[in-house]
């Protein structure tokens, strides 16, 4: 009985040994898996391909980013701080991306045909691409890392600024010099409004025509 009782514990030590490192081994055996978030700003400027997922650890991963029509990439922020498209990185942890897009600009243009001078205002000045708070998008996945990813707002300057942005509305003034009349506006604007608003959809180029006052004769 006592020999019966040896072999019975040599058997259940056995079978313990052979359970631990059977599950030791499988420990071994299932990777690391950590989770790439992606976010576009604005979400209308375009998408990144590809999207966010799960990657096995040491996963490389090649990102583009796709503007949509109007909107150019202006640079990836947050663990991804660069330029370039594509670019890549290696996926050793839980990523945080930010892609930022920013709208095309277009230019405007004016020439002036005889004595006069245009002014420029912007009526409408809609900050398209971020008045959004990055850190709001990312609090509740990055705890701690808001500090990685910076925000920006954009002012405009309309007397010094040659370009404007989709959509904005421009109010031209035309003003003649002294003897001169302003006749009407030519190019990519036309008519005799003055003055006069427009619409920035496209690269413009406006000619604003002048004419000196005639001096009516006197008749004997």
């Amino acid at each position: 009985m006592k020999h019966l009782g040896v072999i019975a514990i040599s058997v259940i030590a056995t079978l313990i040994f052979s359970c631990d490192s059977t599950n030791t081994s499988f420990e071994k055996a299932v990777p690391d898996v950590y989770v790439l978030h992606i976010i576009s700003i604005p979400g209308e400027g375009g998408t990144v391909s590809p999207d966010s997922g799960a990657y096995i650890r040491a996963t490389k991963i090649e990102l583009r980013a796709i503007a949509n029509p109007g909107w150019v990439f202006d640079g990836w922020q947050g663990d991804l701080e660069s330029q370039n498209n594509p670019d890549s990185l290696m996926v050793d942890n839980n990523k945080y991306i930010l892609a930022r897009f920013i709208q095309n600009e277009f230019d405007l243009d004016i020439q002036i045909d005889g004595k006069g001078k245009i002014t420029t205002e912007v009526i409408t000045n809609k900050s398209l691409t971020s008045n959004i708070s990055i850190n709001s998008l990312f609090s509740s996945l990055l705890k701690q890392k808001p500090q990685n990813i910076s925000n920006s707002t954009e002012a405009v300057d309309s007397a010094s600024q040659p370009s404007y942005k989709p959509s904005q509305i421009i109010k031209l003034t035309a003003k003649a010099d002294k003897k001169w009349f302003f006749v009407q506006w030519q190019g990519d604007l036309t008519g005799n409004e003055n003055p006069v608003n427009l619409i920035m959809d496209s690269d413009k180029k406006i000619t604003a025509l002048f004419r000196r006052i005639k001096k009516c004769k006197s008749s004997n």
